[in-house]
């Protein structure tokens, strides 16, 4: 599946626990399982205290002006822990992991848009980070589109990563998908241990055109999503009241991109035929679920495109062929070619 609130985007995960609370932000080095990692630090691992609520971060570190990457839906920093590491050379590099998240605190309330978004204001501030280059991935759009109106003195420049979309759209055509019974959870049976957890979530939940490599750092980061309990069996951390309110959240947020003036960059995914059919599927159901990504999915993609092109006065749009919605993953050396040359900040 490709749309955001599909099972693709139930990545990343770890069950190391926070080390109390902490004044401002803390960074540890974060090492993967050995069976998972090459035994070296991926990155600084860190909470952020903002608001009162402790905010996880990946910090890569790298030279040049800070990017910061904001999640997709349902996932965490480390989403983000293989393009990180190709930037490194012309930027410092972070991650944030929002609220209702991975090792984020997991409040009850603070998940409308505002909220989240002075979040990443508060998160910056802690960091003593006065100006940053913003990436968002699906979800992270109305992040990044909320927070350039709110707090436009804190963006050098931001690129959407398949974000560009309003939702209040999208979400509507998704309901007709003739695929929608392949959703999958994750079996109490696939939770008895986090090697059969994290085994379940990458065969069965993430995109099999996703190289391999990358799926290897994506399995350090299904760690996070879960707690492991004394008898080492797994328990997801995320609520479904909490997926609820961020869902609610998407459904709702119409983007306004006429008075942000900040260059922008939309990379939007395309595809000819619905991407990443299930394994197996007749003949006649992958026609069907062809005919309504032509007939219901590419017309509200050019829509989009449209608007943003349309409203974004400094925005920039670049189109993808043949891709999926995890398009950081999937494509990731045009992506880090469109972000360097967008950025500017090559050495």
């Amino acid at each position: 599946m490709c749309c955001d609130l599909q099972a693709m985007e139930q990545v990343m995960a770890a069950g190391i626990p926070g080390q109390g609370e902490f004044p401002g932000a803390s960074a540890r080095g974060c090492y993967a399982e050995d069976q998972y990692d090459m035994n070296k630090p991926d990155a600084l691992e860190g909470f952020a205290l903002v608001g009162g609520l402790r905010l996880h971060y990946l910090d890569w570190g790298g030279e040049g002006n800070p990017i910061l990457f904001i999640c997709g839906l349902n996932q965490n920093a480390y989403g983000f822990s293989h393009l990180a590491n190709r930037l490194l050379n012309s930027f410092r590099v972070i991650a944030l992991t929002r609220r209702g998240n991975g090792r984020s605190d997991q409040p009850e309330d603070g998940y409308d848009v505002q909220t989240l978004t002075d979040d990443i204001h508060g998160f910056l501030s802690v960091l003593n980070i006065e100006k940053a280059h913003l990436i968002g991935w699906s979800f992270g759009g109305i992040e990044l589109t909320t927070f350039a109106q709110k707090y436009p003195t804190f963006v050098n420049k931001m690129i959407y990563l398949d974000a560009a979309y309003d939702f209040t759209k999208m979400l509507p055509a998704w309901e007709r998908d003739p695929l929608s019974e392949y959703d999958i959870s994750v079996p109490s049976s696939a939770k008895k241990s986090l090697d059969s957890y994290s085994s379940f979530v990458l065969e069965n939940m993430i995109s099999q055109q996703i190289p391999t490599e990358i799926r290897d750092s994506i399995r350090r980061g299904i760690m996070d999503e879960v707690d492991i309990l004394p008898d080492g069996s797994v328990v997801e951390r995320r609520r479904d009241s909490t997926e609820d309110k961020l869902r609610k959240t998407l459904s709702s947020f119409d983007p306004d991109y006429s008075s942000i003036e900040v260059p922008g960059l939309a990379i939007y995914a395309r595809s000819s035929e619905y991407p990443d059919k299930p394994v197996g599927i007749s003949d006649e159901l992958s026609k069907l679920a062809d005919t309504f990504w032509v007939n219901d999915i590419q017309p509200f993609i050019d829509t989009s495109i449209e608007h943003f092109r349309k409203e974004y006065q400094y925005g920039k749009v670049i189109e993808m062929q043949n891709t999926i919605h995890a398009i950081h993953c999937h494509k990731e050396a045009e992506v880090y070619e469109a972000i360097v040359n967008f950025l500017g900040d090559v050495q």
